[in-house]
């Protein structure tokens, strides 16, 4: 039976074609002229040896992939942008991804915060992925925009928002943004600003890259939970984290 190569045999065959890098370098002190015309057509054979390897060995790259996927913990998924409950410093890590325009995301909440609020080593991150209306993007920047004046003025956005029927007005977010401490001006230039647009673009790429979908959807160690879950379920989740040494 013949074998396949292996991911690992792949990368030592373009290492090695790679580690000829100092010859070249010696080269181009000897010509110049004829290393530069030598590195890119050095790169192309490596890109071109490379892109026919992955083609013909489409599932061990579907492999790595998955092993890469399964190697990120809920802490590695952090931004210094998220929302926090909990301790900063807790010994487990939920990673939630939450859409304000969808009811479950919304519902998420307060059924994470009861389950930090009985566990002090717990700490949940709250990244905000708003996928469809613009009431849901206005509120996730608004909540965005309320983190960055600290926990108790996110808090207090939070306890505001959940409390107003969806989607909310321009009023009724402008006071859930003013329980907040957040200026009027601040509140509706959170929308446009680069620095919260950025994050929420980092958000969107993050739940690509390890196959978020919808919302709500947590990361619990090294388990992904989509969809809404009671308190008794997220906790068990945790303890099954905990057990496995997969929470930090």
């Amino acid at each position: 039976m013949q074998h396949r190569p292996s991911v690992r045999a792949a990368a030592a065959l373009v290492a090695c074609l790679l580690a000829t890098a100092p010859l070249d370098a010696q080269a181009q002190a000897v010509n110049p002229r004829a290393s530069a015309a030598m590195a890119p057509a050095m790169e192309a054979a490596v890109e071109a040896l490379v892109a026919s390897w992955i083609e013909r060995n489409p599932e061990a790259v579907l492999r790595a992939v998955e092993a890469a996927r399964a190697a990120r913990t809920a802490p590695d998924l952090a931004d210094p942008m998220d929302g926090l409950i909990g301790p900063a410093g807790g010994d487990t890590t939920i990673v939630a991804f939450i859409d304000r325009g969808s009811p479950s995301s919304r519902a998420a909440l307060p059924v994470l915060a009861a389950a930090a609020s009985g566990d002090p080593a717990l700490r949940v991150i709250v990244k905000e992925l708003p996928l469809g209306s613009e009431a849901a993007v206005l509120a996730a920047t608004t909540a965005v925009a309320a983190r960055a004046r600290g926990g108790h003025a996110f808090r207090a956005f939070e306890a505001a928002l959940v409390a107003v029927s969806w989607p909310p007005g321009p009023a009724e977010l402008a006071s859930a943004a003013a329980a907040a401490g957040l200026a009027p001006e601040v509140a509706a230039g959170a929308r446009a600003d680069p620095t919260i647009l950025d994050y929420l673009r980092r958000t969107r790429d993050l739940a690509t890259s390890i196959g978020v979908t919808g919302t709500p959807a947590f990361v619990v160690g090294r388990r992904g939970i989509v969809g809404l879950r009671t308190v008794d379920e997220i906790r068990a989740a945790v303890a099954e984290a905990r057990a496995a040494g997969a929470g930090r």
